[in-house]
């Protein structure tokens, strides 16, 4: 599609932008591309005497704008903008390195996971600073790796990021003693656990992190291969984690740990959900209805995992739905639109309650939320709130949405330490009943539940 085409890559990684491919086809090659929407493609490197140096690989882009440029009519250029969903660069390289193979993962920011600063005083007196990672993991089959601080430095000349810049970079550092050479293979399987760990850590810090691009040297290749993310924006609401600095490496090791059974829940989607919640772009109602999200795919995922989606399974429940249906038809006072949609609700009746698959859970996982507000419950429980809300509602008294919103968050919180096991660890989960004492959202909730709910809620007179 593009042989031939002045073409542009701007990937400016250094400042975490979206990278872009610019073409400008001529007016007569515009149509050939305003044709396409999903493009791959796929280019070489090349040095400036013309020796092939690498490749480039762009397996899956988008065309998101095609146009003339001013300069269209008299030169007859247009410009055409894609947008990478991920890039492979390769580069040749004439010797095969053996004995030590890393990869190098370039994260979006942590706080927890920067390195610790060491101040150490010589004998005659001199001060030297370093950076030491405070965690450092076994990921199996040799590979361990430590979060560390890259430093980069990067000049551009170009008009769309013209100028120079500096910054320090968050990386997971992985190394491994091996002889045998590393395969492209090995790095999509370990990308795809890191993935999950930093979901862990993300749930962890309260902070949402994640890759961005990784880069490692396979037998005569260097690689480099970026995604297209959305940046992610602190979530924190009560600025602290929820597992303490001096437990991160091992809450780290454990989640690695668990991730690797074979009988792991995956947590993807409740993970996601509650680290997302907090995004400051948010309202108060999304963040609750997302934080429910949550619950719920939880819920849904250890019902799967027990067979609990369903009461009754095959003639059982035909029979059974088939003598509802004859029932309900022969109700003589109901309109046959009435007794359709009834019988298109049927359904219900077969699916457990959330109420009846939280219970079980705690029961089963010995999870203690007595302390908090009721998830279902007489007053005005978390459950009710967002039955109101999915169903259109407002609430008027503000502090009473953004309580029930961190107890929602506790709850999530609680569930979820306990699915991954991590459990016995008093104060310093924040989690903890005693850590939780000296939040007002925590000694208060009582008289916001046993409230009326006229009181708060804005359109109960309409």
């Amino acid at each position: 599609m593009a042989q031939g085409i002045r073409s542009k890559l701007i990937l400016n990684d250094i400042k975490y932008s979206e990278p872009l491919l610019l073409l400008y086809p001529t007016k007569e090659e515009l149509p050939n591309m305003e044709r396409l929407f999903e493009v791959e493609i796929k280019g070489i490197l090349e040095l400036m005497g013309g020796q092939v140096a690498g490749e480039i690989h762009i397996p899956k882009a988008y065309v998101e704008n095609s146009n003339r440029t001013q300069f269209g009519t008299s030169w007859e250029e247009c410009i055409v903008e894609v947008s990478p969903s991920e890039i492979y660069q390769i580069h040749y390289l004439k010797n095969q390195t053996e004995g030590t193979y890393s990869i190098v993962f370039y994260l979006t920011e942590n706080r927890m996971l920067r390195p610790h600063g060491i101040m150490e005083r010589s004998f005659t007196g001199e001060v030297k600073s370093k950076l030491r990672p405070q965690v450092t993991l076994d990921f199996g089959n040799g590979w361990i790796g430590a979060f560390e601080n890259h430093y980069q430095y990067a000049q551009a000349n170009i008009e769309e990021i013209d100028g120079d810049f500096s910054s320090s970079k968050l990386v997971l550092h992985l190394k491994k003693e091996d002889s045998s050479p590393l395969s492209i293979h090995d790095v999509a399987a370990i990308s795809k656990l890191v993935d999950s760990l930093l979901l862990y850590l993300s749930f962890a810090s309260r902070q949402k992190t994640t890759w961005v691009s990784w880069s490692s040297q396979m037998a005569t290749e260097f690689v480099e291969y970026y995604r297209t993310i959305v940046i992610p924006h602190k979530i924190s609401q009560l600025d602290e984690p929820l597992i303490s600095y001096r437990l991160l490496q091992r809450f780290s090791q454990h989640c690695l740990e668990y991730l690797s059974c074979n009988e792991y829940l995956n947590l993807y989607l409740p993970f996601l959900y509650l680290v997302s919640a907090g995004n400051p772009r948010e309202t108060g109602e999304s963040e609750f209805l997302s934080l429910f999200i949550s619950l719920e795919a939880l819920l849904h995922l250890y019902a799967k995992k027990l067979k609990k989606t369903r009461h009754f399974n095959g003639d059982i429940w035909e029979n059974i739905s088939a003598e509802i249906k004859r029932v309900i038809n022969d109700v003589k006072f109901l309109g046959v639109n009435q007794k359709t949609m009834m019988i298109n609700k049927m359904g219900v009746f077969n699916q457990p309650s959330n109420k009846s698959l939280y219970d079980d859970f705690c029961k089963e996982m010995k999870v203690d939320n007595a302390d908090l507000w009721p998830l279902f419950g007489n007053g005005l429980s978390l459950s009710k709130i967002r039955n109101k809300l999915i169903h259109g509602m407002q609430f008027d008294y503000l502090p009473f949405l953004s309580y029930a919103i961190i107890h929602l968050k506790w709850t999530i919180e609680r569930c979820l330490l306990a699915i991954i096991g991590w459990v016995g660890w008093g104060n310093d989960s924040n989690v903890d009943s005693d850590a939780l004492r000296k939040y007002n959202p925590y000694r208060e909730w009582k008289h916001y539940y046993d409230r009326k709910e006229k009181e708060v809620d804005g359109n109960e007179d309409s």
